[in-house]
């Protein structure tokens, strides 16, 4: 069974490669961030946070992207105020063993993921310095009426 999967996965493998790249380079490319910042409607140092966040994004755009996940004490509303929790949030939260607010994590890539916000913008650089070993490319499209989402995936492993 492992043997006619690995066949199977080369044949589509080469007929992947011999179709032309739509949307991704076939050329090594530099990694991009993905900078999961944890935060909640009640937490007094996160303006400080959305802020740094917002600066490494705008440093480099295309390359930084920023995701907020309200979770955690801070993130508890108070009658009238919006519930911006999640399920999946406080999941990753908890995953990212954050130890006070705002804390983030940059492409999970350390143990916990989640650090000090003063420490964001060495990783990233860090990170983006380094060579990606895959380019990927989404697009997606919605469908209002009928309410479905359609995505192309797009990828090409990269000789790095």
């Amino acid at each position: 069974m492992k043997y006619l999967f690995t066949i199977i996965a080369c044949i589509a493998l080469m007929l992947y490669q011999s179709n032309a790249q739509k949307w991704v380079s076939t050329q090594v490319e530099k990694r991009n961030v993905i900078l999961e910042e944890f935060t909640g409607i009640h937490c007094g140092y996160c303006p400080d946070g959305h802020r740094m966040a917002n600066e490494l994004a705008e440093a480099y755009p295309d390359k930084v992207f920023l995701v907020n996940i309200h979770a955690g004490g801070y993130a508890v509303p108070q009658a009238g105020e919006p519930d911006l929790r999640t399920n999946e949030g406080t999941s990753i939260n908890n995953a990212a063993g954050v130890q006070g607010y705002p804390a983030g994590s940059v492409n999970r890539s350390t143990n916990p993921w989640a650090m000090d916000r003063n420490l964001w913008g060495n990783v990233a650089s860090n990170i983006m310095a380094q060579n990606s070993p895959v380019n990927v490319a989404v697009k997606s499209t919605v469908d209002f009426t009928t309410r479905v989402l359609t995505t192309e995936v797009e990828i090409y492993y990269a000789p790095i």
